[in-house]
């Protein structure tokens, strides 16, 4: 079975160490991605060959597909949308702190 990873948020560090992180471990596929800015998560998701790239946060927690969520969000974000995450029944990675 494939764990399948939704990131929200296109950020640097997603990009940078999350993205190649889960692209490299068996079992694992980086499905799709959100953004508050559709055109960045499209940029993100092409980058990495991402199948679905959304506009909105709900969105992507809202994806039947996904087993599991990243949060990369500033750190005010960090709590409502894991807690959203875990609502939608997702398994749930927060970048520290988990609140402010």
């Amino acid at each position: 079975m494939t764990l399948r990873w939704g990131f929200l948020g296109a950020s640097r560090i997603g990009r940078r160490a999350l993205a190649p992180a889960v692209l490299a471990a068996s079992g694992h596929a980086l499905h799709a991605v959100g953004a508050r800015d559709v055109a960045r998560a499209r940029e993100f998701a092409a980058e990495f060959g991402i199948a679905k790239a959304y506009g909105s946060y709900r969105d992507i927690l809202e994806d039947p597909e996904l087993d599991a969520i990243y949060i990369a969000l500033p750190n005010y974000g960090h709590a409502p949308w894991t807690i959203a995450a875990l609502e939608a029944g997702k398994h749930v990675l927060c970048e520290k702190p988990l609140a402010l």
